[in-house]
């Protein structure tokens, strides 16, 4: 199966978060990366944040490259989410442009874990992922038309569909990730608080 994962290009005006807006690596899709490959999946892994990429022109990659599922975060990075941002009009813009471009179209993050029928309805995807994703998206990837995916939620004839609780994935069998060295040369964040932005004060030593 040929699997696109998308961090989108992510936007925060008018927006009423607070963590931090610096690029960081999208720990969950390098995670469902490796494992889609061990699986013998061809996979796109695609971040306009980090790659300075805008929506569109990520919607035009994933079209050329004709995947047959799509796998969009709906939080910046794993490192966010407990405190992501409320609004999803990112990823549902982007589901927007991409139609039926994109395959099956399935969201992963905090807000369908904990509120997967929300979500679904919000953004348009076809599936969500409860909980931790990498190993849901790799079960996906490789079932069988009709086969049931626990910690997934869809819906039917305008009703939710959930299977099973949220997953906790185990990490033990991963490889240690491996990202495109473009996207680490654009990485000079790491999760400090060191630069400013408009309405903060810079952090002051002790007096």
């Amino acid at each position: 199966m040929k699997v696109a994962l998308l961090n989108p290009r992510w936007s925060f005006e008018h927006s009423i978060y607070f963590g931090c807006q610096h690029e960081h690596l999208p720990l969950e899709l390098g995670c469902c990366d490796a494992l889609l490959r061990a699986a013998g999946h061809d996979t796109l892994m695609l971040d306009g944040a980090l790659m300075g990429e805008g929506n569109a022109e990520l919607v035009a990659r994933i079209k050329a490259f004709e995947p047959d599922m799509t796998v969009i975060t709906t939080a910046p990075t794993y490192l966010f989410w407990r405190c992501a941002q409320p609004e999803l009009r990112v990823p549902r813009d982007v589901l927007d442009a991409l139609g039926r471009g994109g395959g099956l179209t399935v969201a992963v993050g905090p807000h369908g874990s904990a509120t997967p029928e929300a979500t679904l309805r919000k953004i348009g995807c076809d599936i969500v992922v409860m909980g931790e994703c990498e190993e849901v998206v790799a079960r996906l990837a490789s079932a069988g038309p009709g086969e049931a995916v626990m910690s997934t939620a869809y819906l039917r004839d305008g009703q939710l569909v959930r299977l099973g609780s949220p997953a906790a994935a185990t990490f033990i069998d991963l490889p240690p990730l491996s990202w495109p060295a473009e996207w680490l040369a654009r990485h000079p964040h790491h999760h400090r608080d060191g630069g400013r932005r408009a309405g903060r004060r810079p952090r002051r030593g002790p007096r």
